[in-house]
């Protein structure tokens, strides 16, 4: 792979949390907390989950850090403005690591868990996950617009 590809790449990560921050800051603030059952996440937990993900993600691909505990996710309290000061700070930090990668270092291997993946193979993962949370939070907020319809179709 090529400086550009590299270069391709690491827009493509922007383009993709640009993406991600739009639905966040579109998103109504009440319905940061519904879930569409007991057993899924909101979508403030998962705002939280893609903002605090990212570091150690990043560590690990530029340089190979592991966490050695599992990163315990904190919803993040506050309004979306206060969510999205703590989301640019992660695109910032984020984005300026990944501007440290070089040519050579796509072809290093990461191990994690049982898997061995290439730098810029996870460079693809990395991709598909924060695209991954931005269709979910499309998802969860279609259904609930769709419950809230419902709810006052019912009270008609």
């Amino acid at each position: 792979m090529s400086e550009k590809e590299l270069k391709t790449y690491i827009k493509i990560i922007e383009k993709s949390y640009s993406s991600f921050r739009e639905h966040v800051e579109n998103f109504p603030e009440e319905a940061l907390d519904w879930k569409i059952n007991d057993f899924s996440g909101s979508p403030r937990w998962i705002i939280s989950h893609v903002i605090k993900d990212q570091y150690p993600f990043t560590d690990f691909i530029v340089k190979g850090k592991t966490s050695s505990s599992q990163l315990k996710i904190e919803e993040i309290k506050g309004d979306i403005s206060n969510i999205l000061k703590k989301y640019d700070k992660m695109v910032k930090d984020t984005v300026e690591s990944m501007q440290s990668l070089k040519e050579e270092d796509l072809t290093l291997i990461r191990e994690m868990k049982n898997y061995k993946l290439s730098v810029e193979e996870l460079l693809f993962e990395f991709i598909y996950h924060i695209n991954h949370h931005c269709g979910q939070l499309a998802m969860i907020l279609g259904t609930w617009k769709r419950s809230k319809k419902a709810e006052n179709s019912k009270k008609n």
